[in-house]
């Protein structure tokens, strides 16, 4: 079954002291070529916003950040930047969560 964290759940399972190092080791996994990452997708969205993804891959995990940024936000207090992460599966393309 999937879960579905809110922005307060993902960072009570991601405190920065095991988050940095976890993230330094991505970024050697991903030139060591053990993650693979495509080039992030940029598409336009009205009034100047920009619509992004940003898959990658590694042997147990398939993962696909989205963002919206939207600058118009600021306007009706809205925030301006809003992600969602999925991850998946990598085996079987099951998804397990959503941040």
């Amino acid at each position: 079954m999937m879960g579905i964290l809110d922005a307060q759940a993902t960072a009570a399972l991601l405190p920065f002291d095991r988050l940095i190092p976890a993230v330094a080791q991505a970024m050697r996994d991903l030139r060591a070529g053990t993650i693979h990452a495509a080039t992030r997708s940029v598409l336009p969205l009205p009034d100047g916003g920009s619509y992004l993804a940003m898959p990658c891959t590694d042997a147990q995990f398939a993962i696909t950040k989205l963002v919206a940024v939207t600058p118009a936000n600021r306007a009706l207090g809205q925030p301006t930047i809003q992600g969602r992460l999925l991850v998946s599966s990598a085996s079987h393309g099951e998804p397990l969560l959503v941040m």
